[in-house]
């Protein structure tokens, strides 16, 4: 799969040889912040045993947060300068005044989503993606990031199909899960989560990788409760002939229906789990299931 250490390739190409090393000292500032992050985070967890309360903490972590978010006043200045030229068409300046900012302070995503904007306008699809993408890398926000992360999902799929780039694909695939990454457990997932949950799992399946398609396609049904995801991940296993798997989700569907008010039972759920049951040579409990679901008699209860 893509992997963030691939960023190189893409600051040689949005930025040209002679900002690479800009770019690349902005890369390392953003590793240094992960590695702080991490190591506050784990200091943090200590705190719960007699370390820093957790107001403290807290505290400490907002300020943190508000001195990497800082942009120096002079660099806010050309910002808004590009930012300007860029409204006014004038891209060639545009990207010359934001060029600047990227070499006075490495790692901001401001520039970079200037870039993408300018290149966007001129039809430079490859090098408006590139841009979008180290936007997206350099945005610590995480709850800011993912809709970035979402649009260089898209972008890169939509380019690989149109131009048959295989590592385009698997950029989308990273970009994906970076959207879906640290989705707080048992929270309600967005529309635009289960959206990239579908996209990323089609695209496992065109690569060929039906164990992770498989994965994610079941935490989108484990998301929604939607029957037609159930069918859909039950038809992959049966491809696998993973028979018990395809049986439980579906099982799981028909007793969902028969606990609704009215009981609703899906008949595609039904027609697969009977065929499951006859591929396993589970005769007896696809016909008990057949006679009670359409309510037909028993053999042997007929009366000549």
């Amino acid at each position: 799969d893509f992997d963030s250490s691939d960023v190189d390739a893409v600051l040689m190409a949005v930025e040209q040889p002679d900002l690479y090393e800009s770019g690349r000292t902005a890369v390392r500032w953003q590793e240094r912040r992960e590695q702080k992050r991490r190591r506050n985070k784990r200091a943090a967890f200590a705190g719960q045993d007699g370390g820093a309360p957790a107001s403290l903490r807290a505290r400490a972590f907002r300020e943190g947060a508000a001195r990497r978010s800082q942009v120096a006043e002079d660099v806010r200045g050309v910002l808004g300068q590009g930012q300007a030229q860029f409204a006014s068409g004038d891209f060639d300046k545009a990207i010359a005044t934001v060029r600047r900012v990227i070499q006075q302070q490495p790692g901001l995503p401001d520039p970079y989503h200037v870039l993408a904007l300018i290149y966007t306008e001129r039809g430079e699809t490859k090098k408006a993606l590139d841009a979008m993408l180290l936007a997206a890398y350099f945005t610590s926000v995480m709850s800011e990031a993912r809709p970035i992360w979402r649009r260089v999902a898209v972008l890169s799929k939509d380019l690989g199909e149109q131009t048959g780039n295989e590592t385009l694909i698997d950029q989308a695939c990273y970009a994906y899960k970076r959207s879906l990454y640290k989705t707080k457990r048992n929270a309600r997932a967005s529309p635009e989560d289960l959206e990239a949950m579908w996209g990323l799992s089609q695209l496992y399946f065109r690569k060929d990788n039906i164990d992770r398609g498989v994965l994610v396609l079941h935490q989108l049904y484990e998301a929604t409760q939607d029957t037609a995801i159930a069918c859909e991940v039950a038809r992959k296993l049966v491809v696998m002939q993973r028979w018990r798997e395809c049986l439980n989700i579906l099982e799981k569907c028909i007793n969902k229906g028969r606990q609704a008010k009215p009981p609703r039972i899906d008949l595609n759920a039904l027609n697969m789990y009977c065929e499951v049951l006859m591929e396993v040579r589970d005769f007896q409990k696809c016909a008990d299931l057949v006679i009670e679901l359409l309510k037909l008699p028993r053999p042997g209860s007929w009366r000549g």
